[in-house]
């Protein structure tokens, strides 16, 4: 498997079929990433967060998100709570 840091990207070149191919694509789950799929393996190499002391470290799921991740189907939804 190639370096995961090394692809680069660009959804607006695709057509709706290939984006449904490239979805399918980051839900594989390759030998090498021990069980976790590659969508959440880009998350943990690519985004980065603040700690509570100011540091940067990368996004890591909490054991709620990685069992949601390791059971959802192709239909759940997650929705988000809305501030005023």
């Amino acid at each position: 498997m190639e370096n995961l840091e090394d692809i680069v990207f660009e959804p607006s070149s695709l057509n709706a079929a290939e984006l449904f191919d490239f979805g399918k694509i980051l839900d594989r789950r390759p030998d090498q990433l021990h069980g976790r799929n590659i969508v959440t393996e880009l998350a943990r190499q690519w985004l980065r967060v603040r700690t509570r002391s100011g540091l940067t470290s990368p996004l890591c799921a909490n054991s709620v998100q990685m069992a949601f991740e390791m059971h959802r189907g192709a239909h759940n939804i997650v929705r988000r709570a809305k501030w005023d």
